[in-house]
């Protein structure tokens, strides 16, 4: 796997290359040990993934907590120094048979909430963040259901990278999808694709099938296109009115139906609306939950074809 970390790119380490080039320490004791980096038992030693800024995404790791303290992963994070909470930004750690999530602003920390788990000490548990926003979702194990779901606008965007308190550990299998959802005005309902049809939904399982990658447009590169984060290579794109999810063919006229341009939302000058690059005047909205291409002249139109990223 690369190590990429770059705005908005995705990022993974394995560290399968045996080395831990990419990361910057900040306390501690650090290493490479059978594909896996280590670090003893420390107050507060974190390691930062080089040049990585990220603002929404899913944050995955395996962590291997010793039998004491939390260890866990920084997110949103800025100005690291050597120190217990000497950062700014959120931290989501597992402590024996619970998880916690919490932000730091200069030495100062905050709690922000708690959950409990099955105690598994010595044992390999999967962590998940998923950041939009201010929505803060965290899941531990089970990726259906988030253990702690928070909402706190402090921290925007920075750095991840990982952490220990006072516990040995070892993380694995880190990765980053950075992504934008959109959500429509009917609140929590979430413009996705599934059976490849386009559609807003309230059901975000797979939470994926909701997750874009904004790109430069297919078809000018002043406009966008968005990309599935689970299907690469598929496109939002309008044929015959309708709004599917399909695998860019290379045709001009692919390309044409799968750019859009990014305009002032039409029920709300602060939201946005994204507007047909091919077919001026014709916007991208919701109808009876399903997503068409349509031109908009009733307030109820406008409101269908406004969007909150």
């Amino acid at each position: 796997m690369s190590k990429t970390a770059r705005w908005e790119s995705p990022f993974a380490d394995d560290f399968n290359d045996g080395n831990a080039t990419g990361w910057q320490a900040y306390g501690g004791a650090w290493s490479v040990v059978n594909g896996q980096l280590a670090v003893g038992a420390d107050a507060g030693a974190k390691a930062l993934a080089s040049g990585s800024l990220f603002s929404n995404f899913t944050y995955d790791a395996d962590i291997t907590p010793g039998p004491s303290g939390n260890p866990g992963l920084l997110f949103r994070a800025s100005r690291p120094t050597t120190g217990v909470d000497s950062y700014q930004g959120y931290y989501v750690g597992i402590d024996g048979n619970q998880v916690l999530l919490g932000k730091a602003h200069s030495g100062a920390w905050t709690q922000l909430a708690v959950a409990a788990l099955p105690s598994m000490t010595g044992t390999s548990r999967h962590l998940r963040v998923v950041a939009v926003g201010s929505l803060l979702e965290v899941y531990v194990d089970d990726l259906a259901t988030p253990k702690l779901s928070v909402t706190d606008g402090s921290y925007v965007s920075g750095a991840i990278g990982v952490r220990t308190y006072q516990s040995q550990a070892r993380f694995d299998n880190l990765s980053v999808r950075a992504f934008s959802r959109f959500e429509s005005l009917i609140q929590g309902s979430f413009i996705r694709h599934r059976k490849a049809r386009g559609r807003i939904d309230h059901s975000l399982l797979t939470a994926e099938d909701a997750e874009w990658r904004v790109l430069p447009g297919l078809a000018n590169a002043s406009a966008l296109s968005l990309e599935s984060t689970n299907f690469p290579g598929y496109f939002l794109r309008h044929r015959n009115g309708e709004v599917w999810l399909d695998l860019d063919d290379g045709s001009s006229l692919f390309k044409a139906d799968a750019t859009w341009w990014r305009r002032a939302g039409q029920a709300n000058s602060a939201l946005i609306s994204f507007e047909s690059f091919n077919f001026p005047g014709y916007f991208l909205r919701h109808r009876d939950g399903l997503l068409y291409l349509n031109g908009l002249s009733t307030s109820t139109d406008r409101s269908d074809a406004t969007f909150r990223e």
